[in-house]
C-alpha cells in the first residue's frame, strides 16, 4: 500500500500558474450533480496512489435511480496527461467496496485536466473530469457505491483527500480520509434494460 509522498510542506501557490484558471470560475457541468465532496485546498491533508498495485476507491450515495455520465476528482500526475484512465464502480458491502459492477476505459480525449493553481506534496493539483461516451452511461439504483479511478500505466497518479472518512485501497488498507470528487449524471432516470444487461455481461 503506497501513499502519496508526505513531505509535509503544503506550499500554497495562490499566484496563477501558466495555464491555471480560478477553480470552478466558469465550470458548468453537462449533467446534474448526483453526489459530491467539494474540493477545498485548505482541507487537503493527503492523497492515495491509484496506479500499479494500488486501486484507490471512495464511497458515494445516490438518492434515486440515476444514470452516471461523468466524474470529477482532484489529482496528482507525473509525465504527460490527460491520458486514458479506468473508471469502475463497486457494490457496497458493509462499508467497503464489494463486487465490481462495471469497469470502462475513458479515453484521454474525454478527460479534461485543469490546473487549480494549487500544489501539495511536490505535485500540482489538477481538476480531472472524466466524461463518459453515451454508450458507456450506466444506470444505478438508489444506494451506496464505491468509485475507482485508476491509471493502468506505471506513471504516478493519485487522488487528493481530506481527513475523515473511509477512502481505501481496494482489498487493502482503509484510511481515515475522504477524497474530493463529484459524480454527475441524470437523477430519477428510467431503468434501462440494455444497461443492466451490460453490467451483467461484465460480472
Amino acid at each position: 500500500m503506497r501513499k502519496m509522498l508526505l513531505i509535509i510542506c503544503l506550499a500554497v501557490s495562490m499566484a496563477a500558474a501558466v495555464g491555471a484558471v480560478p477553480l470552478h470560475s466558469d465550470y458548468q457541468p453537462t449533467a446534474d450533480v448526483l453526489w459530491e465532496n467539494p474540493y477545498d485546498f485548505d482541507l487537503v491533508t493527503d492523497g492515495l496512489y491509484s496506479y500499479r498495485g494500488s486501486h484507490a476507491t471512495d464511497d458515494f450515495m445516490l438518492d434515486s435511480q440515476s444514470r452516471l455520465e461523468a466524474v470529477m476528482l482532484y489529482t496528482a500526475y507525473e509525465e504527460a496527461h490527460p491520458r486514458d484512465l479506468e473508471l469502475a464502480v463497486y457494490e457496497d458491502v458493509a462499508g467497503s467496496p464489494g463486487p465490481e459492477l462495471w469497469r470502462i476505459t475513458v479515453s484521454g480525449n474525454n478527460i479534461t485536466d485543469t490546473n487549480t493553481g494549487d500544489d501539495a506534496f511536490g505535485y500540482d493539483i489538477w481538476e480531472t473530469r472524466l466524461e463518459l461516451d453515451p454508450a458507456d452511461y450506466q444506470e444505478l439504483p438508489a444506494g451506496t457505491y464505491w468509485l475507482e479511478v485508476y491509471d493502468p500505466t506505471d506513471k504516478l497518479f493519485g487522488w487528493y483527500c481530506e481527513d475523515g472518512g473511509n477512502f481505501q485501497i481496494y482489498g487493502g488498507t482503509v484510511f481515515d480520509h475522504s477524497a474530493f470528487f463529484t459524480v454527475e449524471g441524470t437523477p430519477n432516470s428510467a431503468v434501462a434494460p440494455a444497461s443492466w444487461g451490460q453490467i451483467k455481461a461484465l460480472d
